[in-house]
């Protein structure tokens, strides 16, 4: 994984440089990994309700926007999934 990415997700998480990359071979790791990170940040797994409102939040781009540019798409597509109360 790229250093600048590493360096984002410690922040974002409030780790420090102390904390290393564990990488996993087995795909069950990885999914109880996954899992303890979900409940540290207070999120649940919910793929097709994100799925649901990145997709309308894209067609209403494309919608209501003359020529919509993918940069314009990807942002009002990440607006709508971080205004989204997707918690519960």
């Amino acid at each position: 994984m790229p250093e600048p990415v590493v360096t984002h997700i410690r922040a974002a998480v409030g780790t420090g440089a102390d904390v290393v990359l564990v990488v996993h071979d087995l795909p069950r790791a990885a999914k109880w990994h996954r899992q303890q990170i979900r409940e540290r940040l207070d999120v649940v797994y919910q793929p097709a309700r994100v799925r649901e409102i990145a997709e309308k939040a894209i067609r209403v781009a494309a919608l209501t926007k003359d020529t919509p540019a993918p940069k314009q798409i990807i942002q009002l597509t990440h607006s709508a999934l971080t205004s989204t109360d997707t918690h519960t």
